[in-house]
Protein backbone atom coordinates (compact mmCIF):
# COMPACT_ATOMS: atom_id res chain seq x y z
CA UNK A 1 0.00 0.00 0.00
CA UNK A 2 1.03 3.12 -0.99
CA UNK A 3 1.37 6.52 1.55
CA UNK A 4 1.82 8.62 -1.25
CA UNK A 5 -1.86 8.80 -2.95
CA UNK A 6 -4.41 10.92 -2.10
CA UNK A 7 -6.65 10.68 1.05
CA UNK A 8 -10.32 10.11 0.45
CA UNK A 9 -12.60 13.31 1.04
CA UNK A 10 -15.99 13.38 1.91
CA UNK A 11 -18.49 15.52 -1.05
CA UNK A 12 -18.76 17.77 1.55
CA UNK A 13 -15.06 18.76 1.81
CA UNK A 14 -14.86 19.13 -2.19
CA UNK A 15 -15.56 22.87 -3.44
CA UNK A 16 -19.15 22.88 -4.97
CA UNK A 17 -18.98 23.96 -8.99
CA UNK A 18 -22.28 24.53 -9.36
CA UNK A 19 -23.88 27.64 -10.55
CA UNK A 20 -26.36 29.89 -9.22
CA UNK A 21 -28.43 28.99 -12.37
CA UNK A 22 -28.30 26.02 -12.44
CA UNK A 23 -30.05 25.29 -8.40
CA UNK A 24 -32.65 27.18 -10.37
CA UNK A 25 -35.81 24.39 -11.55
CA UNK A 26 -35.43 24.12 -15.18
CA UNK A 27 -39.19 25.04 -15.72
CA UNK A 28 -38.36 28.71 -14.16
CA UNK A 29 -37.58 31.37 -16.84
CA UNK A 30 -36.22 34.33 -16.01
CA UNK A 31 -38.13 37.45 -16.78
CA UNK A 32 -36.34 40.02 -19.04
CA UNK A 33 -35.87 43.61 -17.81
CA UNK A 34 -38.13 46.18 -18.97
CA UNK A 35 -37.45 49.07 -20.97
CA UNK A 36 -38.64 52.35 -22.84
CA UNK A 37 -36.14 52.32 -25.41
CA UNK A 38 -36.84 53.15 -28.54
CA UNK A 39 -38.61 51.34 -31.08
CA UNK A 40 -40.08 49.21 -28.24
CA UNK A 41 -44.15 49.11 -27.41
CA UNK A 42 -45.34 51.37 -24.83
CA UNK A 43 -46.79 49.74 -21.80
CA UNK A 44 -50.45 50.93 -21.73
CA UNK A 45 -51.26 52.48 -17.95
CA UNK A 46 -54.39 50.35 -16.32
CA UNK A 47 -55.93 53.05 -14.07
CA UNK A 48 -54.70 51.34 -11.36
CA UNK A 49 -51.07 52.68 -12.37
CA UNK A 50 -52.84 55.94 -12.43
CA UNK A 51 -54.18 55.18 -9.45
CA UNK A 52 -50.99 54.65 -7.90
CA UNK A 53 -49.01 56.96 -9.05
CA UNK A 54 -51.36 59.98 -8.03
CA UNK A 55 -51.09 58.15 -4.40
CA UNK A 56 -46.96 58.21 -5.01
CA UNK A 57 -47.25 61.96 -5.53
CA UNK A 58 -49.96 62.64 -2.98
CA UNK A 59 -47.39 60.82 -0.15
CA UNK A 60 -44.52 63.08 -1.67
CA UNK A 61 -46.49 66.40 -0.88
CA UNK A 62 -47.78 64.86 2.35
CA UNK A 63 -43.97 64.12 3.83
CA UNK A 64 -42.67 67.98 2.02
CA UNK A 65 -45.45 69.43 4.73
CA UNK A 66 -47.79 70.65 1.77
CA UNK A 67 -50.83 69.15 3.70
CA UNK A 68 -53.76 71.27 1.42
CA UNK A 69 -52.68 70.12 -2.49
CA UNK A 70 -51.86 66.66 -0.63
CA UNK A 71 -55.46 66.49 0.40
CA UNK A 72 -56.42 67.50 -2.83
CA UNK A 73 -54.60 64.40 -4.05
CA UNK A 74 -56.02 62.14 -1.71
CA UNK A 75 -59.97 63.41 -1.69
CA UNK A 76 -59.41 62.23 -5.73
CA UNK A 77 -58.39 58.96 -4.72
CA UNK A 78 -60.92 58.09 -2.33
CA UNK A 79 -62.78 57.50 -5.23
CA UNK A 80 -60.50 54.68 -6.17
CA UNK A 81 -61.69 51.05 -7.60
CA UNK A 82 -58.85 49.35 -5.72
CA UNK A 83 -60.55 49.63 -1.77
CA UNK A 84 -57.23 49.48 -0.09
CA UNK A 85 -56.05 52.30 -1.93
CA UNK A 86 -59.24 54.36 -1.15
CA UNK A 87 -58.85 53.19 2.77
CA UNK A 88 -55.84 54.83 2.89
CA UNK A 89 -56.07 58.03 1.38
CA UNK A 90 -59.41 58.55 3.73
CA UNK A 91 -56.82 58.14 6.41
CA UNK A 92 -54.36 60.54 5.23
CA UNK A 93 -57.08 63.16 4.39
CA UNK A 94 -58.13 63.08 8.60
CA UNK A 95 -54.35 63.13 8.73
CA UNK A 96 -54.32 66.10 6.55
CA UNK A 97 -57.27 67.88 8.04
CA UNK A 98 -55.29 67.33 11.53
CA UNK A 99 -52.35 69.20 10.36
CA UNK A 100 -54.02 71.83 8.47
CA UNK A 101 -56.52 72.55 11.93
CA UNK A 102 -55.92 75.99 13.15
CA UNK A 103 -54.83 75.10 16.80
CA UNK A 104 -51.74 73.07 15.45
Amino acid sequence: MRKDSQPKTSPKAQPQSRSRRSRMPSNVQEQAPRTNRRGEQAQELTPLDLELALYGRAIELFNAGQFQPAKEAFEKLAAARNRDLAHSAELRIRMCEQRLAPGR
